[in-house]
């Protein structure tokens, strides 16, 4: 039996190429929202290779880039451009690895439909400091 996250495999490049940014307008959205200041930490659930995450990085955000798959981890770390707020993450949106506590806003761009719901509400609620938010 594969892992949802195996469908992935081999086509990082696919992603790389083809899939777009999102909206300027959407992020900067998320952020006045949400009333995040330079150096708060986002974990990026479910990152891939890293679309999202750079335009958070851009915005100067500590970002958790969590992501189960290799490939796209592996992508994203490149496409990081070694910046020292991003923090790569094997993991899950059901198992992050991180501290409890440890950050600001948990994000999701194109990857929620891959949730245990129960069990990733669990996880964010862990790992949200207080008064944090999702988006």
């Amino acid at each position: 039996m594969s892992r949802s996250t195996d469908r992935f495999d081999g086509r990082v490049q696919n992603y790389v190429g083809y899939r777009p940014s999102y909206p300027e307008e959407a992020v900067d959205t998320i952020l006045s929202v949400c009333s995040l200041d330079i150096g708060a930490s986002v974990a990026d659930v479910g990152s891939g290779t890293g679309i999202f995450t750079r335009q958070l990085l851009d915005r100067k955000l500590e970002v958790f880039a969590v992501e189960p798959n290799t490939g796209m981890r592996e992508s994203a770390i490149g496409a990081s451009g070694g910046s020292a707020l991003f923090h790569p993450v094997d993991g899950t949106a059901e198992k992050t690895t991180l501290d409890s506590g440890s950050v600001d806003l948990v994000t999701a761009a194109q990857s929620f439909h891959w949730f245990q719901l129960g069990p990733a509400k669990l996880e964010w609620q862990r790992i949200l400091k207080p008064r944090g938010q999702v988006a």
